[in-house]
């Protein structure tokens, strides 16, 4: 199991009608992300399709492994208008790696007891923008691909009319800060991700490999794990050599929540009217201790 279910004591019906039915909007829809995060959620929409990531997160290559997900519940998930995932002929159903995923999905909120109906209104929600980009359920690809390259930390939560956002750490910290009175589930999608990757282990084994080199995993890596406004890199006989990170903090996090949050080795505090308006942590790495 990846999901955990969170209700707030203090939820009242007044508290979600304000959320869920104040000018008729869904609750995820009143939930906005960081800059920083929409910023790298873009980028990774423009460069999806063509740099063939989406390809690779969507070519039906695998057979679903999960012991607990029977063929007659895909039947009866597929019926019910939960999955598009065409079986070719009378042999066994090919799954992409975004496909495995949500059939996962699917199981995790089944278990909860959340009805198809709710289930639907999750799709739609994961599927908001995909005419645009050209991909399906953007935002849950984009956290797929992050899960798969790097340590970050990825959550999907569904709320309970349905619709459903994807945070990382740093915006879920913020979420719980500025909506502590939202009944919701909570999926860890770098737990399912992962256990997806380990079922399929012996056709997964080089899905990372497909993407990048060693070296630019490395770099990638400590980019996608560290959000930074400037990066400096030195070489040393024309290999990388040490990277210095800057950037700033949401100052909504708790302090003692940053110190685990953030390897620092340096912060800086910039105050007005006695209130702290921004944060600043500088990094410095071998480029060698890099993972």
């Amino acid at each position: 199991m990846y999901t955990t279910m969170t209700t707030s004591r203090t939820t009242t019906d007044a508290t979600r009608k304000n959320y869920s039915r104040a000018g008729g909007k869904p609750i995820a829809n009143t939930i906005l992300n960081t800059e920083r995060f929409v910023d790298d959620f873009h980028e990774y929409c423009r460069n999806a399709l063509l740099s063939g990531i989406s390809g690779l997160l969507n070519e039906k290559r695998f057979q679903l492994k999960n012991p607990n997900i029977s063929t007659r519940q895909l039947t009866s998930w597929d019926k019910e208008d939960l999955l598009d995932i065409a079986r070719e002929g009378k042999g066994w159903r090919r799954f992409s790696v975004m496909e495995s995923v949500w059939v996962n999905i699917i199981f995790e909120l089944r278990v909860f007891g959340f009805p198809v109906e709710n289930i639907k209104t999750t799709k739609d929600s994961l599927n908001r923008g995909k005419d645009i980009v050209g991909f399906n359920m953007p935002m849950l690809e984009y956290a797929v691909y992050k899960s798969v390259l790097s340590k970050a930390n990825f959550y999907l939560l569904i709320f309970e009319d349905g619709t459903a956002k994807v945070f990382d750490a740093e915006e879920y910290i913020c979420f719980l800060v500025d909506s502590p009175n939202l009944n919701y589930l909570m999926i860890d999608l770098t737990q399912l991700v992962r256990a997806c990757l380990d079922i399929n282990r012996d056709k997964f084994q080089n899905f990372e490999k497909n993407f990048i080199s060693e070296d630019e995993r490395k770099l990638l890596n400590f980019m996608r794990n560290n959000q930074f406004e400037k990066l400096t890199i030195t070489k040393s006989k024309n290999k990388m050599d040490t990277i210095l990170s800057e950037s700033r903090v949401n100052v909504k996090i708790p302090f003692g929540e940053l110190k685990k949050m953030y390897p620092f080795q340096k912060i800086e505090v910039n105050v007005s009217d006695n209130k702290t308006v921004e944060l600043k942590q500088i990094v410095k790495k071998k480029f060698k201790d890099l993972k």
